[in-house]
């Protein structure tokens, strides 16, 4: 059986013609995980539509106001930026874990998240940076949050024709701080039994605005406003406070999980851990100084 074709068109406009020429295309660019569920038989697609000639889906800015993350930059063309780093830690710590170098080096943003595991390692720190969704299709282009791209495993709301052509993290300034941790069989292998991402922008030594989301116990990754609230107005410096606002905030990311059993991990087990990684998250995130 011979295998898919391939296209490499050479506009954003053009990829979505392609795409609604083909309703079997796949968009591919690193294809670290296409490649494995075609070679499983997960996916049969008849066309592969390679992202090389589009420029402007490899743009990666620190702008003033925003950071821009085109959907085919690699993880490892953002670990290289160290403004980027130093402004957004979560998603760097979530980029060091996925994989080895050599993965880094061809695994992309828009893939890991259009492969859309509830487990994708870049998933919950750009939900607590309110990461923003640009989609370009047959009407044209439009701009969503992130958390509406998901529909479940492995399912995304884009439609005929579309593709996600970049992220944009809304710049807030001031004294932001985050972190991204998991739990995982061994590192640098497995994905994500169970992850968490944190993100704190504090004025004058209180908690103004906090997001918390959790990744592999849901259908989709998600954040968890219960515990935002929880940890809201809290004064940093009042350890005991502090103590008491992440211990309730990590319950309710335990009470907002539904994880299912499967050969890496059981419902009860990741529920605990959900419980036990948010914990360690938020503690680490709220600890920072100002980045």
């Amino acid at each position: 059986m011979s295998g898919p074709g391939y296209a490499r068109p050479g506009s954003v406009a053009d990829t979505v013609a392609t795409l609604q020429s083909h309703p079997g295309a796949r968009m591919i660019a690193g294809g670290t995980d296409l490649m494995v569920q075609m070679r499983l038989g997960h996916r049969s697609p008849e066309l592969l539509v390679g992202t090389g000639a589009l420029d402007e889906l490899h743009r990666l800015e620190a702008g003033a106001d925003d950071t821009h993350i085109g959907s085919a930059v690699t993880l490892r063309e953002f670990l290289q930026v160290r403004e980027l780093v130093a402004r957004h830690p979560a998603l760097a710590q979530a980029a060091h874990l996925l994989g080895g170098r050599q993965i880094q080096a061809v695994a992309t943003f828009g893939g890991n998240i259009c492969n859309a595991s509830p487990a994708a390692e870049s998933t919950t720190p750009l939900l607590v940076y309110d990461a923003q969704a640009e989609i370009a299709g047959p009407q044209g282009r439009r701009e969503i949050p992130l958390a509406e791209l998901f529909e479940g495993p492995g399912r995304t709301t884009l439609g005929p024709g579309e593709l996600l052509v970049a992220l944009r993290l809304p710049g807030v300034g001031g004294d932001q701080r985050s972190a991204y941790r998991r739990m995982e069989l061994r590192r640098s292998v497995d994905i994500a039994i169970v992850s968490a991402s944190a993100w704190f922008q504090v004025v004058d030594g209180r908690v103004a605005e906090a997001r918390v989301a959790i990744g592999a116990v849901n259908a989709v990754a998600t954040r968890v406003p219960d515990a935002e609230e929880a940890l809201t107005g809290v004064d940093v410096s009042d350890r005991s406070a502090v103590a008491t606002a992440i211990a309730e905030a990590a319950s309710s990311c335990r009470q907002a999980s539904r994880p299912i059993d499967d050969t890496r991990a059981s419902a009860r087990y990741r529920a605990a851990m959900v419980e036990v990684i948010s914990q360690r998250t938020m503690a680490e995130a709220i600890d920072q100084e100002n980045s």
